[in-house]
This record gives structure tokens, C-alpha cells and sequence, in this order.
């Protein structure tokens, strides 16, 4: 995992780090489904309700924006990022993973800001969530 970014000697000068780097962002799936539950950056087409997959275009996978809370068809779950969570939950000093009660999950996209790093992952097979988060 790269956990900086490499530039040149000036700032805004790319290296071939950053090629081989850009080139891998964007060529990663904008989303990742398993079960009822839908992984991505910012969001999807929530009127789409069962054909999400093929009504979200790009931009609204990676930005989406203002994010939506309450539940969501057939009781699929979205985790996302891209938000921060203080602005979702109502609460300025909110700056970790926000369940919004019904089906989506929201992880805090200030973290850099806040110098929190959170990780989530996810068992499938158990239907349920386990958090690690280092502060």
C-alpha cells in the first residue's frame, strides 16, 4: 500500500511514481458488490433501486455528493466514503465510521484533516461488521 505521495523537486512535478500510481486509480472497479452489500468511493444511482449497477455513471460512484442516509432498496447496504461524517451526523467533532441506523455506512472522508486513520473490513459470511480503527 503507498501511503505518500512521491513528487519532484518542485511541487506539482509528477514522477514515474506517480504515472504507474494514476494509472492504477484509474483503473480500479468503481465499486465492489458481495451479498447485499455494495463497497464505493462516493455513491450510486439510489433511484435505480435493483439496476444501481447500470444507472450509475462514474461520476456519481466517485463523487457524489450530499450523501444520502435511510434505507435503501431491499435492505442493501452501501459503505462509502468521500463524505465527511461530521457533516452527516450534525456533529462538527464527528470523525469516524457513521451508521446511519438503516443501511448505509459512511467512513470519514476528513481523516486526513484529523489525523485519524480508519480501516474497516467486512465479514460476508457473518452478515455483520468488524471495525479496527488507529488513532
Amino acid at each position: 500500500m503507498r501511503r505518500g505521495r512521491n513528487v519532484g523537486k518542485n511541487a506539482g512535478e509528477e514522477t514515474s511514481d506517480d504515472a504507474g500510481y494514476l494509472i492504477w486509480m484509474r483503473d480500479l472497479p468503481r465499486y465492489y458488490s458481495e451479498g447485499n452489500t455494495i463497497f464505493v468511493h462516493a455513491g450510486i444511482d439510489e433511484e435505480a433501486e435493483d439496476l444501481w449497477e447500470w444507472g450509475t455513471d462514474d461520476y456519481t460512484f466517485t463523487e457524489k455528493y450530499p450523501a444520502r442516509i435511510g434505507r435503501f432498496y431491499n435492505d442493501m447496504k452501501i459503505i462509502a466514503g468521500h463524505i465527511g461524517t461530521a457533516e452527516i451526523s450534525g456533529d462538527p467533532r464527528f470523525h469516524d465510521i457513521y451508521f446511519d441506523g438503516e443501511s448505509r455506512y459512511y467512513i470519514d472522508g476528513t481523516v486526513s484533516n484529523q489525523m485519524n486513520n480508519i480501516i474497516g473490513r467486512y465479514f460476508t459470511a457473518e452478515g455483520g461488521f468488524l471495525w479496527i480503527c488507529q488513532r
